[in-house]
């Protein structure tokens, strides 16, 4: 696991010069300038002979000439100078391509003071997020001249990431030397041979990072160091507990994404989606369909497999899952044709990597086993013989003389003139009469094994009709045939709030309830009394 790369990044910049390049290039052009000036000096006539008086005067004239062609001179000079300086010329825009380009052509003969070395790897890694992975690993190398231990770091993790995992353990070897961030150097020591099934060069380095994190202490990864510390140790409660306190926004993806692992490894898969869905920095369609297909929602899993096969992902893989998924959820002929797919692309992988054997159960051709399986599996299992009762117990149709009563006294208020009554109790028969003809349809669905589509069909009516005790009492009942027993307690308890006299309706809400080990204690009075 790489440090932050906030905490890593070195930006490249060339060493101060000692003057600025345009005030050299000014001072460059005023010198030119300055040469191309000619002395009055150099501008004295030729001698000749003149009278005495003659000379005087000319000489008070040459005095006066020197005088203007100084002040002329000097004018001329600043406004040349005041020209280059104010000229105003714009700055070229920067090119990205070429700054990168003349770092790698010019960094090594230039000296770097160590405040440099940070901005250095910023660039390096840089280059590395944007695909330039050798040019990074260049980088890298050539900063080991200047700083061992965070180079060598860094250049362990560009390795780590490439599968070179022997020259990652070699490089974080050397940073641990040279005693700087040696618990996080570590930690990826520790994943190296973890990668390289080098158990105990893996024992020796996750205890060295456990050793040496009270050094991490004042940063703010402190949690998600002694997370991945934890995860790797198998202490997954105390590595949660950790994965709690994300202080890091940017590390916030990665603490979700490792709290996703460990939720889905104790069986919290509900969990384990939750983190899923929240983080955004890692591709997860292919774990969220398999977490999806645990928890028995087909549908949404074939979508995520289905995201995950279109990015890209193994088509053999993911086409055996989605048809294992097709067969558990009765589509048996969707499930032939994926896996023909990949029986045509691979003949081997199937077997390999997915050794399902499809047998007839020996029970249906042998008296003798049929009876044990009955007696040591079904009978004497408190939950099987609980299914036994739900399997045997009836489904329950409507009472038309609610119906009838409804029409009755809706015609008995018509005839009293009160025609708002009469709307109501008209209103409430018509809504009843289309839900008793949509009930006795999944009923029938139901009788012929088609237990799902009878559970969605009963759910719909229940947003029609919420005060339907028999309604509830079906619904209750297909879900505790589809082995969802917590659905199947609620609904159970519920037609038998509504209709107090539906006694078996409360016996077999009791029986959910005992196999979901909820106290039963207060419905089983209700039901005595």
């Amino acid at each position: 696991m790489a440090k932050n790369d906030d905490e890593n990044v070195v930006i490249l910049e060339e060493a101060d010069f000692d003057q600025d390049e345009e005030t050299d290039s000014l001072d460059e052009q005023e010198d030119g300038d300055s040469d191309g000036l000619v002395s009055l000096d150099e501008l004295e006539p030729v001698a000749f002979e003149q009278p005495a008086d003659a000379q005087e005067e000319a000489k008070k004239s040459k005095k006066k000439l020197f005088i203007i062609g100084g002040a002329g001179a000097a004018v001329i000079i600043l406004a040349v100078v005041l020209f280059f300086v104010f000229r105003g010329e714009k700055k070229p825009p920067i090119d990205e391509k070429q700054i990168v380009k003349d770092i790698e052509e010019h960094y090594e003969s230039q000296k770097f003071g160590s405040s440099k070395i940070d901005d250095m790897i910023a660039k390096a890694n840089l280059l590395y997020e944007k695909g330039n992975k050798f040019e990074a690993l260049k980088i890298y190398e050539n900063i080991a001249v200047y700083n061992q231990s965070l180079s060598n770091y860094n250049l362990g993790v560009s390795q780590m990431r490439q599968g070179k995992f022997e020259d990652a353990l070699k490089s974080f070897k050397k940073a641990i030397d040279n005693n700087e961030n040696v618990a996080v150097s570590a930690i990826n020591a520790a994943v190296s041979s973890l990668e390289l099934k080098n158990e105990q060069n893996f024992n020796y380095y996750i205890n060295l990072a456990n050793s040496f994190l009270y050094k991490e202490v004042d940063s703010p990864l402190y949690n998600y160091y002694y997370a991945l510390i934890n995860y790797y140790k198998g202490q997954y409660i105390e590595a949660l507990a950790a994965l709690s306190h994300a202080e890091n926004g940017y590390y916030k993806d990665r603490y979700d994404y490792l709290a996703a692992k460990i939720l889905s490894f104790i069986g919290d898969d509900a969990e384990a989606i939750k983190k899923l869905e929240a983080q955004k920095e890692f591709d997860a369609d292919l774990a969220l369909g398999m977490l999806y297909a645990r928890l028995g929602q087909y549908e949404k899993a074939r979508n995520r497999l289905n995201l995950a096969l279109n990015k890209g992902g193994d088509s053999n893989k993911i086409n055996s899952m989605i048809a294992i998924i097709n067969l558990k959820d009765g589509k048996f002929e969707a499930a032939t044709n994926e896996i023909k797919a990949v029986f045509h692309e691979d003949p081997l992988f199937l077997n390999a990597n997915f050794p399902i054997k499809t047998i007839l159960k020996p029970e249906l051709f042998d008296v003798n086993l049929a009876q044990a399986h009955f007696r040591n599996d079904l009978f004497f299992d408190k939950t099987k013989r609980y299914e036994t009762l739900f399997y045997f117990a009836p489904y329950k149709v409507f009472d038309p003389n609610q119906t009838i009563n409804y029409i009755r006294k809706g015609g008995v208020s018509l005839f009293l003139d009160d025609a708002s009554a009469a709307g109501n109790y008209l209103n409430a028969s018509g809504a009843l009469s289309k839900v008793n003809l949509e009930l006795s349809s999944a009923i029938a669905n139901a009788l012929n094994y088609k237990l799902k589509q009878a559970n969605a069909q009963f759910a719909s009516l229940i947003s029609l009709y919420p005060e339907h005790s028999v309604l509830h009492y079906d619904l209750a009942l297909s879900y505790a045939q589809l082995g969802n027993f917590s659905m199947a307690a609620k609904h159970f308890i519920m037609s038998y709030h509504l209709d107090p006299t539906n006694h078996i309706a409360g016996v077999l809400g009791a029986i959910a309830n005992d196999i979901n080990a909820v106290d039963n204690t207060k419905l089983l009075q209700e039901i005595s009394e």
